[in-house]
């Protein structure tokens, strides 16, 4: 089995860091360390936690379907009722301890053009 790729394992660990903490209070330091990873690796994936949070938000995106919205082989009614019901389902899988990501970082990404932007786009 071929070894999980450690860009990887940093996207994940951020997405559960910033998911846990914000953007803000998440440092890269708290990030290789859940990815099992030296500090100092982090750098030879981004080149710096303001592209790891693009990345995670991306990622958050796909993860919560929000191309399912757009899927015009169904009727609006039908993508949105099935949308629901996948954010209800995963939200049920997490115990309802999560919030949203996109929301997240629209309230502590006014520092970030970039991140504030990313935030407005996975909201619209």
């Amino acid at each position: 089995m071929p070894k999980p790729s450690l860009r990887e394992a940093l996207l994940d660990a951020a997405c559960e860091e910033f998911d846990a903490r914000g953007y803000a209070a998440t440092g890269v330091a708290a990030i290789a360390t859940r990815a099992g990873a030296p500090k100092g690796s982090f750098y030879n994936h981004f080149a710096s936690k303001e592209e790891l949070a693009l990345a995670s938000l991306e990622r958050y995106g796909v993860n919560r379907r929000l191309g399912m919205l757009g899927d015009r082989s169904k009727p609006p009614l039908q993508r949105i009722q099935a949308h629901l019901a996948y954010l209800r389902d995963d939200l049920a899988r997490h115990s309802f301890g999560r919030g949203c990501l996109f929301g997240t970082f629209a309230a502590e990404s006014a520092s970030s053009a970039a991140l504030s932007a990313a935030a407005k786009e996975g909201l619209d």
